[in-house]
């Protein structure tokens, strides 16, 4: 490292749109300025940020990749993160190539008031000094501000001006130079001494010609205000004593100990509101930017007993599910029943197959309402998240169902291979009658033998014998006709059948995937369960301290002057 001795860096914090850029303004007059390439002015400050687009580049990627909420303070313990570290080195490489000529140097971007922890570590690299210059604002103010320049909602303001408040008071140990942006147009001698004399600028000619014409710098169109009244009711009480404890103690160093307390109160607060943000993503998404701490909650505890009445609905269709199964099975035992008697009584075969084919179309439609329902449980899985302990019960006798009715569809499958069996044994009573007609036809012309040698004369007996055979062939060869159709129906039932097995196969490969799903979501539900009764726990203790701080004497003293 290059030798960096007596070194001084200027690090701005504050929120945006509090005078920040100001300040920079005024350093950059008196010869102190930001080490890189700086970001053009627009609209909302036209005379430019003074900001390093390196180190913004840097510090944007950081907090995309570890802030929960662009208005929430960063996670504890984010210091020691990869993310961290890569930004810290990353900030080392930048001033190592940049401040050789450079006896003191400026940084300033608001977001910089959450990393001053990651930016003491840069510093002590270099063994250089920081100093930190606060410039605040009437919130009130800063709040109109931002609603003109950025259009966001008023409450995502706040959040961004309690937070960066809240860190540059904590993280600094109250040890920085605070700075009233009303103060540059009401006292700019006091203020211009007091800057040059915390940043180690001697009283020069530059000093004194600034001391001479403040609006070389300090424009008066720069005091402006659009419409406080309207933004003043808005103002959280928090935040009008957070400011008012800041002006106190710029006037009296000895309020350090009150504002330092309140704050780090304050952030306690904030970090049990980023444990819930982290705890439930799905409340971080764009939408929710800006919503108030209390709103957050409210929204976290709506959306449970959203999920809540949505699970007793889910719990009504799943025992109307468990009813129609208990209907199946009773179907399945009448229709056993009434294939039993088919076979005890000696019926046809078509009453078996029209009996199947009837139990095939009540099969397929259950089977269909089973697939429908398996669809619509697995599409509302996240309603049925914080519920699944008061589902497992009933879960496995859904299980149990299914088993069951695979049993009987078993059970079933063995009737109607039986009555595979019935069909071979028709064909052999057709063999029988074969050879009965054989044996009739050999007695027959044994008759025929008799009769021709008593009445050699009566033809017209023969004739009637012949035709009589010739009907009695064409009644054999119907029934083999009505044999081989039997068997051909035989055969498109045993595919029904095998097309039902895959689809079961298809519906126990479901319940495996719902199962495993279902534990899943009951490891979830316990470990946000615990860390919701940690966030009562940890906001009940901040509300307790915020409570007994309000009552010293102290703070009271402070709103009568």
């Amino acid at each position: 490292m290059k030798s960096m001795a007596n070194r001084k860096a200027i690090i701005v914090i504050g929120s945006g749109r509090s005078g920040t850029s100001l300040v920079m303004q005024v350093l950059n007059y008196l010869g102190v300025s930001p080490l890189g390439k700086l970001l053009k002015g627009d609209v909302s400050n036209p005379k430019g940020f003074f900001e390093d687009t390196r180190i913004l580049e840097i510090h944007r990627r950081l907090l995309k990749s570890i802030q929960p909420h662009t208005s929430l303070p960063l996670l504890p313990g984010w210091l020691s993160s990869p993310e961290a570290a890569e930004a810290k080195a990353a900030l080392i490489g930048h001033i190592h190539s940049k401040i050789d000529n450079k006896q003191t140097f400026a940084v300033k971007d608001p977001r910089t008031s959450l990393l001053i922890p990651l930016w003491r570590e840069v510093l002590v690299s270099f063994s250089i000094e920081p100093v930190f210059v606060m410039s605040y604002r009437d919130p009130t103010m800063v709040f109109e501000s931002m609603q003109k320049y950025n259009s966001k909602p008023d409450d995502w303001g706040q959040g961004l001006w309690d937070t960066r408040i809240v860190h540059s008071v904590v993280d600094t140990d109250c040890k920085f130079l605070p700075i009233n942006y009303d103060h540059w147009f009401d006292s700019p001698t006091e203020v211009i001494l007091a800057l040059a004399k915390a940043c180690g600028i001697r009283q020069n000619a530059k000093v004194n010609a600034l001391i001479q014409q403040p609006d070389l710098i300090i424009k008066s169109d720069l005091k402006r205000s659009l419409n406080s009244s309207v933004y003043q009711q808005k103002v959280p009480s928090h935040s009008q004593k957070m400011y008012a404890l800041i002006q106190a103690f710029q006037k009296n160093k000895d309020y350090c100990k009150d504002l330092l307390n309140y704050c780090v109160y304050f952030k306690e607060f904030y970090d049990s509101l980023v444990y819930v943000s982290s705890s439930f993503s799905k409340l971080e998404s764009e939408r929710n930017e800006g919503i108030k701490p209390s709103q957050l909650l409210e929204q976290i505890v709506a959306e449970r007993e959203a999920i809540l009445t949505t699970q007793k609905a889910r719990k009504l269709e799943h025992k109307a599910f468990l009813a129609s199964l208990e209907e199946l099975r009773k179907n399945q035992g009448s229709l056993k029943t009434e294939i039993q008697g088919v076979s005890h009584q000696g019926q046809s075969l078509d009453g078996i197959a029209t009996l199947l084919q009837q139990r095939l179309e009540l099969e397929k439609t259950e089977g269909h309402k089973v697939s429908q329902l398996l669809e619509q449980i697995v599409a509302d899985k996240e309603a049925i998240l914080t519920t699944q302990k008061q589902r497992a019960l009933e879960h496995e006798a859904f299980l149990a169902s299914l088993e069951e009715l695979r049993k009987n569809q078993g059970s079933l499958k063995a009737e109607i291979q039986s009555l595979s069996h019935q069909g071979s044994s028709l064909n052999k009573i057709i063999n029988l009658l074969q050879k009965r007609f054989e044996h009739d036809r050999e007695e027959e012309h044994k008759s025929s033998q008799l009769l021709e040698q008593l009445l050699n004369d009566k033809d017209v007996s023969l004739n009637a014998l012949n035709q009589r055979t010739e009907e009695q062939s064409k009644m054999i060869s119907t029934l083999q006709t009505g044999n081989i159709n039997k068997d051909s129906e035989i055969s498109f039932l045993q595919k029904e059948i095998e097309r039902l097995n895959k689809q079961n196969t298809g519906i126990k490969t479901k319940n495996i995937n719902y199962r495993e799903r279902n534990k899943n979501y009951r490891e979830k539900e316990k470990y946000h369960s615990a860390r919701m009764a940690e966030l009562r726990y940890r906001l009940t203790t901040t509300q307790k301290k915020l409570s007994a701080l309000e009552n010293q004497s102290v703070i009271n003293k402070i709103f009568r002057k």
